[in-house]
């Protein structure tokens, strides 16, 4: 922590998607159809779109499963560093939206999260000191110690048209629990 800032990046929140769209496509492109497999990739394309206009990042798996995810970043910045010190007599208008520039470059999908990036000046020494004190105070049992989901999945609405992949979806979504998140199958209602 010698530099004059840092960034600590947290999740604001995430979006699991399971996408039978997946199996579909391979479906087709073993019965060489590509044209219609590719349509499906278009609607997946939109969906995807569609998150990131919420300031949602791109997915982080492929297959069956997506994860968007909302970043928060907090950019430290050493209050008692004097090329600092010097740059905050400069207007914070001058110098922020240079920062957030570079910022982007680096994320992309933040451009389109306006709140998604604060600037806290900080005592670098205070911030070490207190960092090392959090570190290993919760783990994953401390949380995830008795969780619950409830999942719907349903195909057939009575005032609209039948959908495809919803109750495949939350079949899929209850299994990742129980595999990856170590739900018990006794805390699932489906």
């Amino acid at each position: 922590m010698d530099d004059t800032y840092f960034v600590e990046a947290s999740v604001l929140s995430s979006k699991y998607f399971s996408d039978s769209r997946f199996q579909e496509i391979e479906r087709l492109e073993a019965a060489n159809k590509p044209e219609e497999a590719n349509k499906i990739r278009e609607q997946g394309k939109v969906e995807m779109q569609k998150w990131e206009s919420f300031g949602y990042s791109r997915p982080s798996f492929s297959g069956p499963f997506w994860l968007f995810s909302k970043l928060f970043l907090k950019v430290y910045v050493d209050e008692n560093d004097p090329f600092i010190k010097e740059l905050l007599n400069v207007s914070k208008k001058a110098w922020e939206p240079r920062v957030r520039a570079l910022i982007y470059s680096q994320y992309k999908d933040l451009e389109n999260c306006d709140d998604c990036i604060v600037f806290e000046l900080a005592d670098f020494n205070d911030l070490k000191v207190n960092q090392l004190a959090k570190k290993d105070q919760i783990n994953r049992d401390d949380v995830y110690d008795n969780s619950w989901a409830v999942i719907i999945g349903i195909n057939d609405y009575p005032k609209a048209p039948h959908l495809n992949y919803a109750v495949k979806d939350a079949e899929n979504i209850r299994q990742l629990l129980i595999d990856n998140f170590g739900f018990p199958k006794e805390n699932i209602e489906f």
